[in-house]
């Protein structure tokens, strides 16, 4: 029977306050070098700004960052709170950069948006590799 690694979670945002004034925050930087896909799931607290979140790329993890397209939310309003989303990146083509970032921005409000934020990569293409990054505890067998 094959040994499939399914996933890896990163929790890379708790219940973090972002600033007012259309601030962005970026998140930590996470290496998917032997991971296909990263999906990352939002939940959004109380609110009362607007908030947008998209996915960057870079190859060395420090500079260059830029958009991967369609990997962001719709814009969140004001009246969002107890919003949950995911954002689904594809990071299996070739020409995918080994380093990825979640950006967020918080709009003008009185108080501004508190974001919980988990990310999962998954689909390893060298399991034993991503095992000895990830630093796993557990892999499923199927």
């Amino acid at each position: 029977m094959p040994t499939a690694l399914t996933t890896s979670r990163k929790p890379i945002w708790h219940l973090a306050e972002l600033k007012n004034n259309g601030t962005t925050t970026a998140l930590s930087v996470i290496d998917r070098l032997w991971w296909n896909y990263c999906t990352f799931f939002l939940r959004i607290g109380a609110t009362d700004t607007t908030f947008n979140a998209k996915v960057q790329e870079s190859a060395d993890g420090s500079t260059g960052w830029a958009d991967i397209a369609g990997a962001a939310i719709a814009p969140l309003s004001a009246t969002d709170d107890g919003a949950e989303l995911a954002v689904e990146v594809d990071l299996s083509a070739a020409a995918r950069k080994r380093y990825i970032r979640l950006l967020g921005t918080a709009g003008n409000g009185a108080t501004g948006v508190e974001v919980q934020c988990l990310a999962v990569l998954s689909d390893a293409r060298n399991v034993e590799a991503a095992i000895a990054q990830a630093d796993l505890a557990e892999v499923v067998e199927s």
